[in-house]
């Protein structure tokens, strides 16, 4: 069994929340409802996000985050090698796996195994390997609703930091199985 270290994945005090998405900028990935969702964040949360990734979609998401006036809060890094994404994962905080209709996901199971916990839909294969033990299973009745629901789960891993850190710690463990 893994043990962690007792300062695994925390965040030292004043440091935002750090959140990492990857995967193909096309509409099924669904990047775009995750900026709709951070746009909606409190004044009171203090995060950062960095996308991995690019696609059909690049220029139009990035207009967007423009749009929202979050350029100073959102990183694109573009397509780069994965060591590079797995040396981010690292440094981050919590994986949100926006996906509408993937199966599975390597990127997933590589976030867990970073001892990232995991925001995600129940979509294709994620309900079978997201739990509330690693992470939260977010409300998809519609778009609106998942905006929403994205948010408030950013919100509760921002505000509870015990929690946060059980979850990494699991992720890890469920990783290896």
């Amino acid at each position: 069994s893994l043990k962690c270290n007792s300062n695994f994945g925390v965040r030292n005090a004043g440091e935002p929340l750090k959140l990492i998405w990857v995967g193909q900028m096309i509409p099924r990935k669904g990047l775009s409802l995750a900026l709709d969702a951070v746009a909606k964040l409190p004044n009171n949360i203090s995060w950062h996000l960095t996308i991995f990734g690019d696609g059909a979609m690049y220029h139009k998401l990035q207009q967007k985050v423009l749009k929202l006036k979050l350029s100073e809060k959102i990183q694109f890094r573009g397509k780069v090698d994965r060591s590079d994404v797995l040396a981010e994962m690292l440094r981050c905080h919590v994986f949100l796996q926006t996906s509408m209709r993937d199966l599975t996901s390597t990127v997933l199971v590589e976030a867990l195994a970073s001892g990232l916990p995991v925001l995600s839909f129940p979509f294709g294969g994620f309900r079978d390997i997201v739990n509330s033990e690693n992470g939260i299973l977010l409300e998809a009745k519609n778009y609106r609703q998942m905006v929403v629901s994205l948010a408030e789960g950013i919100t509760f891993m921002h505000n509870n930091e015990d929690l946060r850190i059980n979850m990494a710690q699991q992720a890890l463990v469920d990783a290896k199985e």
